[in-house]
C-alpha cells in the first residue's frame, strides 16, 4: 500500500504493469521443502507478496475473506481456494514462479488503483531496460534486526532462505541463488568462528541435510549472544525451536541478569522426551543454583 500510495503521487496514469524478478535466478530448489499448501514449503523470489502465502477465512454463509486487513483477497486467489478445496487458514497458493509473481503485481494493481491511479493493460514478467526512467525507490521500514526477529518468532522458513540468498546476491553480485548465500555462511563459520566440518545446505533447517554438532553450535550461540534479545523469551529463557519428523532440537541461553549467561543445548532424535520439559528441569536448578549464592 506504501509503494502505491507513494507511486500514485508522481504517477496517476499506468499502462502495463512489468514486473522484474530477476535479482534471483529463475528456478531455486530448496533442499528438504515439498510443493505442498503448507506455509513453511512457501517458494523464495526475487519479487514477493505475503511470503508468497494467502491468509483467509469465511463468513456463515461460506462465502471468502481476508484474514487480515492488509491484504485483500484478489479474485484470482479465491478462484484457486475454491479448485484447491483449502479450508480457512494461511496456505501456499502457488510454487509457480510466474504466478507468485504476478500475484505481487496484482496486489499493486489493486492498491495503485486504491489510491486514484489508472491503470490499464497487463501485468507480466519482464526486464529493467538500461533506458527507464527511475521515479521511486522503496525503504523497508523494517531493520535487519526486526525481520530476524519476526522470522525467530514464527520460525519463518520463507525468511531465512530469503535472507540467505540476498545475503549471496549481496556479496557475490545478482542474480542470488542458494550456492552464494550458503557460501557466505561457510566462509563466515570458518574465518570469524573457527568451525569446520559441519554443512549447511539452505537456511531454514528444513533439510536433513544440515549438519551440526552440539560444540559447533555452542560457538555459534557465543557469536550471537550480543543478539539473543532476538530470540523469543519465556522467563528468563532465550530460545529457537527446530522440529523435523523425529528430531526435536531446542538452544538458546539462561539470563538472569547477572554477568554470566547460561548456554543450553538440546538435540533429541527419535526420542519421546519433551525438550520443554528438559528446560524446565535446567531452569529450576539454576534457579536453585540462584538462591544458595545469594543466601
Amino acid at each position: 500500500m506504501k509503494i502505491a500510495n507513494r507511486l500514485s503521487q508522481k504517477q496517476q496514469i499506468f499502462k502495463d504493469i512489468i514486473i522484474d524478478d530477476s535479482y534471483f535466478v529463475n528456478t531455486i530448489n530448496i533442499p528438504g521443502k515439498n510443493r505442498s499448501f503448507n506455509p513453511y514449503d512457501a517458494p523464495v523470489g526475487a519479487l514477493s507478496a505475503n511470503f508468497n502465502t494467502v491468509y483467509f477465512n469465511s463468513d456463515k454463509k461460506g462465502r471468502l475473506m481476508t484474514a487480515e486487513s492488509q491484504t485483500p483477497l484478489l479474485p484470482s486467489i479465491s478462484k484457486k481456494i475454491h479448485l484447491m478445496r483449502l479450508k480457512k487458514g494461511r496456505y501456499t497458493f502457488s510454487h509457480n514462479r510466474q504466478e507468485i509473481t504476478t500475484y505481487a503485481g496484482e496486489l499493486l494493481l489493486y492498491f495503485l488503483r486504491k489510491s486514484n491511479a489508472k491503470a490499464s493493460g497487463n501485468i507480466r514478467l519482464g526486464l529493467i531496460e538500461s533506458d527507464d526512467k527511475l521515479i521511486y525507490r522503496y525503504h523497508s521500514s523494517f531493520t535487519l534486526e526486526e525481520v530476524i526477529k519476526k522470522m525467530m518468532r514464527y520460525s519463518n522458513n520463507f525468511i531465512a532462505n530469503q535472507l540467505l540468498i540476498t545475503m549471496g546476491a549481496k556479496e557475490s553480485g545478482e542474480p542470488g541463488d542458494l550456492r552464494k548465500g550458503v557460501n557466505v555462511i561457510m566462509q563466515y563459520t570458518k574465518q570469524e568462528l573457527g568451525l569446520e566440518g559441519f554443512k549447511v545446505v539452505e537456511g531454514s533447517g528444513l533439510s536433513r541435510e544440515n549438519r551440526i554438532s552440539a560444540l559447533q553450535m555452542l560457538s555459534i550461540l557465543k557469536a550471537f549472544s550480543p543478539y539473543r534479545y532476538l530470540l523469543n523469551q519465556r522467563d528468563n529463557f532465550f530460545h529457537k525451536t527446530g522440529s523435523l519428523q523425529g528430531i526435536k532440537n531446542r538452544v538458546g541461553y539462561f539470563d538472569n541478569g547477572s554477568k554470566n549467561i547460561y548456554y543450553y543445548i538440546i538435540f533429541l532424535s527419535k526420542s519421546n522426551v519433551d525438550p520443554d520439559a528438559l528446560i524446565e528441569c535446567l531452569k529450576n536448578e539454576l534457579l536453585f543454583k540462584k538462591r544458595l549464592v545469594k543466601y
